[in-house]
């Protein structure tokens, strides 16, 4: 009788050693099989190598931006912004006929270097800043504030003004102009502060950033 017992229990150890354990699942505390591509590293992720130090002036004034002036000859600007990378586009109608010089820093589009054909093919009629790698003496740049310009010039002005239809779209704008810094126009976020034409309130604009700095060249004058 005992032999007969203790086969039927061995038997039943068998059978249950042969039942795989759970692996996933709420009723398993087993950790889930690792795979071969989870035992891999994450992935690096790849950042955008910056630009190289800037060689080259970086200040804004009357006279231009950093290097760039009112003589220089726009066909020159990889010499002139060593390190910067150009793109070229050419915008032609019946009305207008103009090359923009896209110039970028690693991936941001730092300015735009712009030459109206019908006034003058060898220069800059202006030059649109979009980030803050120019400044001007007293490191007023894009991302400065209203304010911090009129701590520094108590000349400045701010208006809104509308524009018949162009080839640029150019309908609407909200900017300031200080009489030390003729040449130079700073703008705002027209569509942040609505409105009419004509002066605002520097109260008003004081904590709003310039989002573009626009220099245009004295000796390229619009019809």
């Amino acid at each position: 009788m005992r032999s007969i017992l203790w086969l039927t229990l061995a038997a039943l150890a068998a059978c249950k050693s042969d039942k795989a354990a759970p692996t996933t699942g709420r009723g398993s505390s087993a950790p889930p099989p690792v795979t071969a591509d989870a035992a891999l590293p994450p992935p690096k992720v790849v950042v955008d190598a910056a630009p190289p130090p800037a060689t080259f002036n970086q200040q804004l004034t009357p006279d231009g931006v950093g290097p760039l002036t009112a003589d220089t000859d726009p066909t020159t600007l990889e010499k002139v912004f060593p390190g910067l990378t150009i793109k070229v586009e050419h915008d032609e109608g019946e009305d207008h006929s103009s090359d923009r010089y896209e110039v970028s820093a690693g991936t941001s589009h730092a300015f735009d270097v712009v030459v109206d054909n019908f006034l003058d093919k060898a220069h800059a009629f202006r030059v649109d800043v979009w980030t803050g790698l120019f400044a001007t003496k007293d490191n007023i740049r894009v991302g400065s504030t209203v304010a911090e310009l009129l701590a520094k010039d108590d000349s400045i002005a701010c208006k809104r003004e509308s524009y018949a239809p162009n080839a640029e779209h150019f309908e609407h704008a909200l900017f300031c102009e200080s009489q030390r810094l003729p040449n130079l126009a700073f703008y705002l976020d027209d569509k942040a502060l609505p409105g009419t034409d004509g002066k605002v309130v520097l109260a008003k604009v004081a904590q709003m950033k310039f989002v573009r700095i626009i220099w245009k060249n004295p000796k390229v004058k619009s019809g």
